[in-house]
């Protein structure tokens, strides 16, 4: 395989049965911390993907809180009226 780059890499995927997982959880487990990915399946079928947690997923706390205090859409009140949105709600709450 190619990634965007043009650089070759393999991704080993291990494929595991649900009973043989039950069997060998710490194993695949390990292998999953590692680095590789694996795939549950019940009768043959793909049900489940066990994927390494990546420390990429977590921003600082500076970036996060920059969301918060940049400006706002200067133009979003007159938008949200063009559209006959006089008020926000939750949608859950109605």
């Amino acid at each position: 395989m190619f990634n965007s780059n043009g650089k070759c890499y393999f991704e080993f995927m291990l494929t595991i049965e649900a009973w043989e997982l039950h069997q060998n959880a710490s194993e695949v487990l390990r292998e999953v911390e590692a680095g590789d990915t694996a795939t549950v399946t019940v009768a043959g079928r793909p049900v489940a993907k066990i994927v390494p947690i990546r420390d990429d997923n977590w921003v600082t706390w500076d970036r996060a809180n920059s969301v918060f205090s940049t400006p706002t859409d200067l133009k979003w009140d007159a938008q949200r009226r063009e559209f006959g949105i006089e008020e926000i709600s939750d949608p859950r709450n109605v």
